[in-house]
């Protein structure tokens, strides 16, 4: 392996550059970022002259290339070079020349897409990519409307209005949170070659939470759509869909990716732990997923649409308490501005994908299934996390007790 510096040449400026060559093939090549007059570069010697005009700033820039080429050689040794490593490796190096936590998290964002998570030793999971990458984006929007904030200014004035921010543009407090877990993941990875404030560190930069309003449907609600007639194929496939969801309590993601099945279980990885854990559930055929026809595909988008008018059909109408996306600018169709609002709805308004995994854990739960044997099929860690999850009322938990009363007094 030989490792170069260059620059390229434009009208007056010049850019360094490094470049690695090794086996056979196209050299591996990075811009170091940095521009000198075209004059201020020594060829031979690779390295920024010391010039009257330049010498600020050339030993700075000299020093840097030192260090390029000793992490190079040092992380290479007994190694099978390759691009993935080389480019790992430079990731790295981006990363702790970053000027503002900005600049930190588009370099974490690479690393974390070519390396194992430290915990699990898997690489990342999809899912927490993308939720990396929306944290970063709803970061930038921040300041592009709001104000540039720097490592020291994660601060408690930047964590209220940052929170305040997003609820003004009608994001649920959970959402938000999300955003904030991820904020302080990547300044805890900054905070040894940054100046981050240590705020964010602590436990008053904190996530906030709100309950959920998401709706579940019960076992004789789903009966009603099971034995709903269906007025088309299209429905027909969703209400099945439905039925599958609610009584295999898979998420939308999963539905399609169930391939072993035989007479009695269901054995699949989940995405959501597929990079994580790598463990797979067993879950056990209910009667009505057995007398499922087969299902045809369908994107989580058209199966949100399409179970409303299902559940509207079936005669799910109760008004009940719940969230949903309402345009605010009610004058303004064109110019809508959509806001998740709470208030009593009409239940099949409120039904999605996402009804039918909660209606799963909520019924059998309330069906005295063993907490934690549900919990082996949902993917929750710990019991306060499940009955969190579930929607199960103050009423409902007395009616359990009694029952429990009834059999033994």
């Amino acid at each position: 392996m030989t490792t170069a510096f260059y620059v390229r040449k434009y009208k007056q400026e010049a850019t360094i550059w490094l470049r690695i060559s090794y086996k056979r093939g196209t050299p591996f090549r990075k811009s170091i970022g940095e521009k000198i007059p075209v004059n201020a570069w020594d060829s031979k010697k690779q390295k920024v002259k010391d010039l009257v005009t330049t010498s600020s700033y050339a030993s700075k820039i000299n020093k840097r290339l030192e260090l390029i080429a000793e992490k190079y050689d040092k992380e290479t040794k007994g190694e099978d070079i390759n691009e993935a490593l080389l480019e790992n490796i430079w990731i790295r190096i981006d990363e702790k020349k970053s000027k503002t936590f900005t600049e930190f998290c588009d370099s974490y964002y690479k690393w974390i897409q070519v390396n194992i998570h430290p915990k699990t030793k898997r690489p990342y999971a999809k899912e927490t990519i993308k939720k990396y990458e929306q944290t970063i984006k709803k970061f930038k929007e921040f300041q592009d409307k709001e104000y540039e904030v720097n490592f020291k200014g994660l601060d408690k004035n930047f964590h209220t209005d940052f929170i305040n921010y997003f609820k003004d543009q009608g994001l649920a407090e959970n959402s938000i949170a999300v955003f904030i877990k991820y904020l302080k993941v990547m300044a805890k990875q900054a905070k040894d070659n940054h100046p981050v404030n240590p705020f964010i560190l602590s436990n008053d930069f904190y996530l906030p939470s709100n309950e959920t309003y998401d709706v579940y449907c019960t076992i004789d609600e789903i009966r009603k759509i099971k034995d709903w007639k269906a007025t088309s194929e299209s429905l027909d496939n969703v209400r099945n869909w439905f039925i599958f969801g609610c009584w295999t309590g898979l998420r939308v993601s999963d539905w399609h990716r169930v391939e072993n099945i035989d007479s009695e279980f269901i054995e699949i990885t989940p995405l959501k732990t597929k990079a994580t854990s790598g463990k797979a559930v067993v879950i056990p055929l209910h009667p009505w997923v057995k007398e499922l026809p087969t299902l045809r595909n369908i994107s989580e988008q058209k199966f949100n649409e399409y179970i409303k008018k299902v559940a509207r059909k079936a005669g799910i109408t109760d008004q009940v308490y719940g969230s949903k996306m309402v345009n605010v600018n009610e004058n303004e169709e064109e110019n809508a501005i959509m806001r998740r609002e709470l208030g009593y709805y009409p239940k099949w308004q409120l039904i999605s994908s996402h009804t039918c995994r909660r209606s799963f854990a909520t019924n059998n739960y309330l069906l005295d299934m063993p907490t934690l044997d549900i919990m082996q099929i949902t993917g929750h860690t710990t019991e306060k996390n499940f009955l969190k999850y579930i929607k199960v009322t103050p009423k409902q938990h007395a009616r359990k007790m009694a029952e429990v009363w009834n059999k033994h007094f």
